[in-house]
């Protein structure tokens, strides 16, 4: 697998700890991510006061995906690529982190549910 071609499943969510959040779009609250990985995934979750890195069995793709929408995400398949310009200053959140992880640079994008419409109009794969 090369790494500039590796695929990430990006989830999203309504529950969230932090309750200044409640004016997002219910069901896009919050993102997280796992990318694939030789013996399987790694899961990227930024939260609030911290971000956990944990290892995830291998699972082919899509059984990931119906795995994580049966427990009620949205889920959208993406690859590392690089899009729009260069941003060096923007806050380190749940959405910037996805989105440096997937190498996606537009500055538009800042609520979960941009992003999850940005990639699953790109990927046309999503649960």
């Amino acid at each position: 697998m090369e790494q500039d071609r590796r695929v990430l499943i990006l989830g999203f969510q309504t529950q969230v700890r932090v309750t200044c959040l409640a004016w997002l779009k219910r069901g896009f609250r919050h993102c997280f991510a796992y990318s694939e990985q030789v013996d399987g995934w790694l899961l990227c979750d930024p939260m609030s006061d911290r971000v956990l890195l944990q290892n995830a069995p291998a699972l082919p793709t899509r059984a990931l995906m119906s795995s994580l929408a049966a427990l009620g995400a949205s889920v959208v398949r993406g690859e590392f690529d690089t899009c729009g310009s260069v941003c060096w200053f923007r806050p380190l959140n749940c959405v910037e982190l996805c989105k440096r992880l997937i190498g996606c640079n537009r500055s538009w994008i800042v609520t979960p549910y941009q992003l999850f419409v940005h990639l699953a109009h790109r990927s046309g794969e999503c649960r």
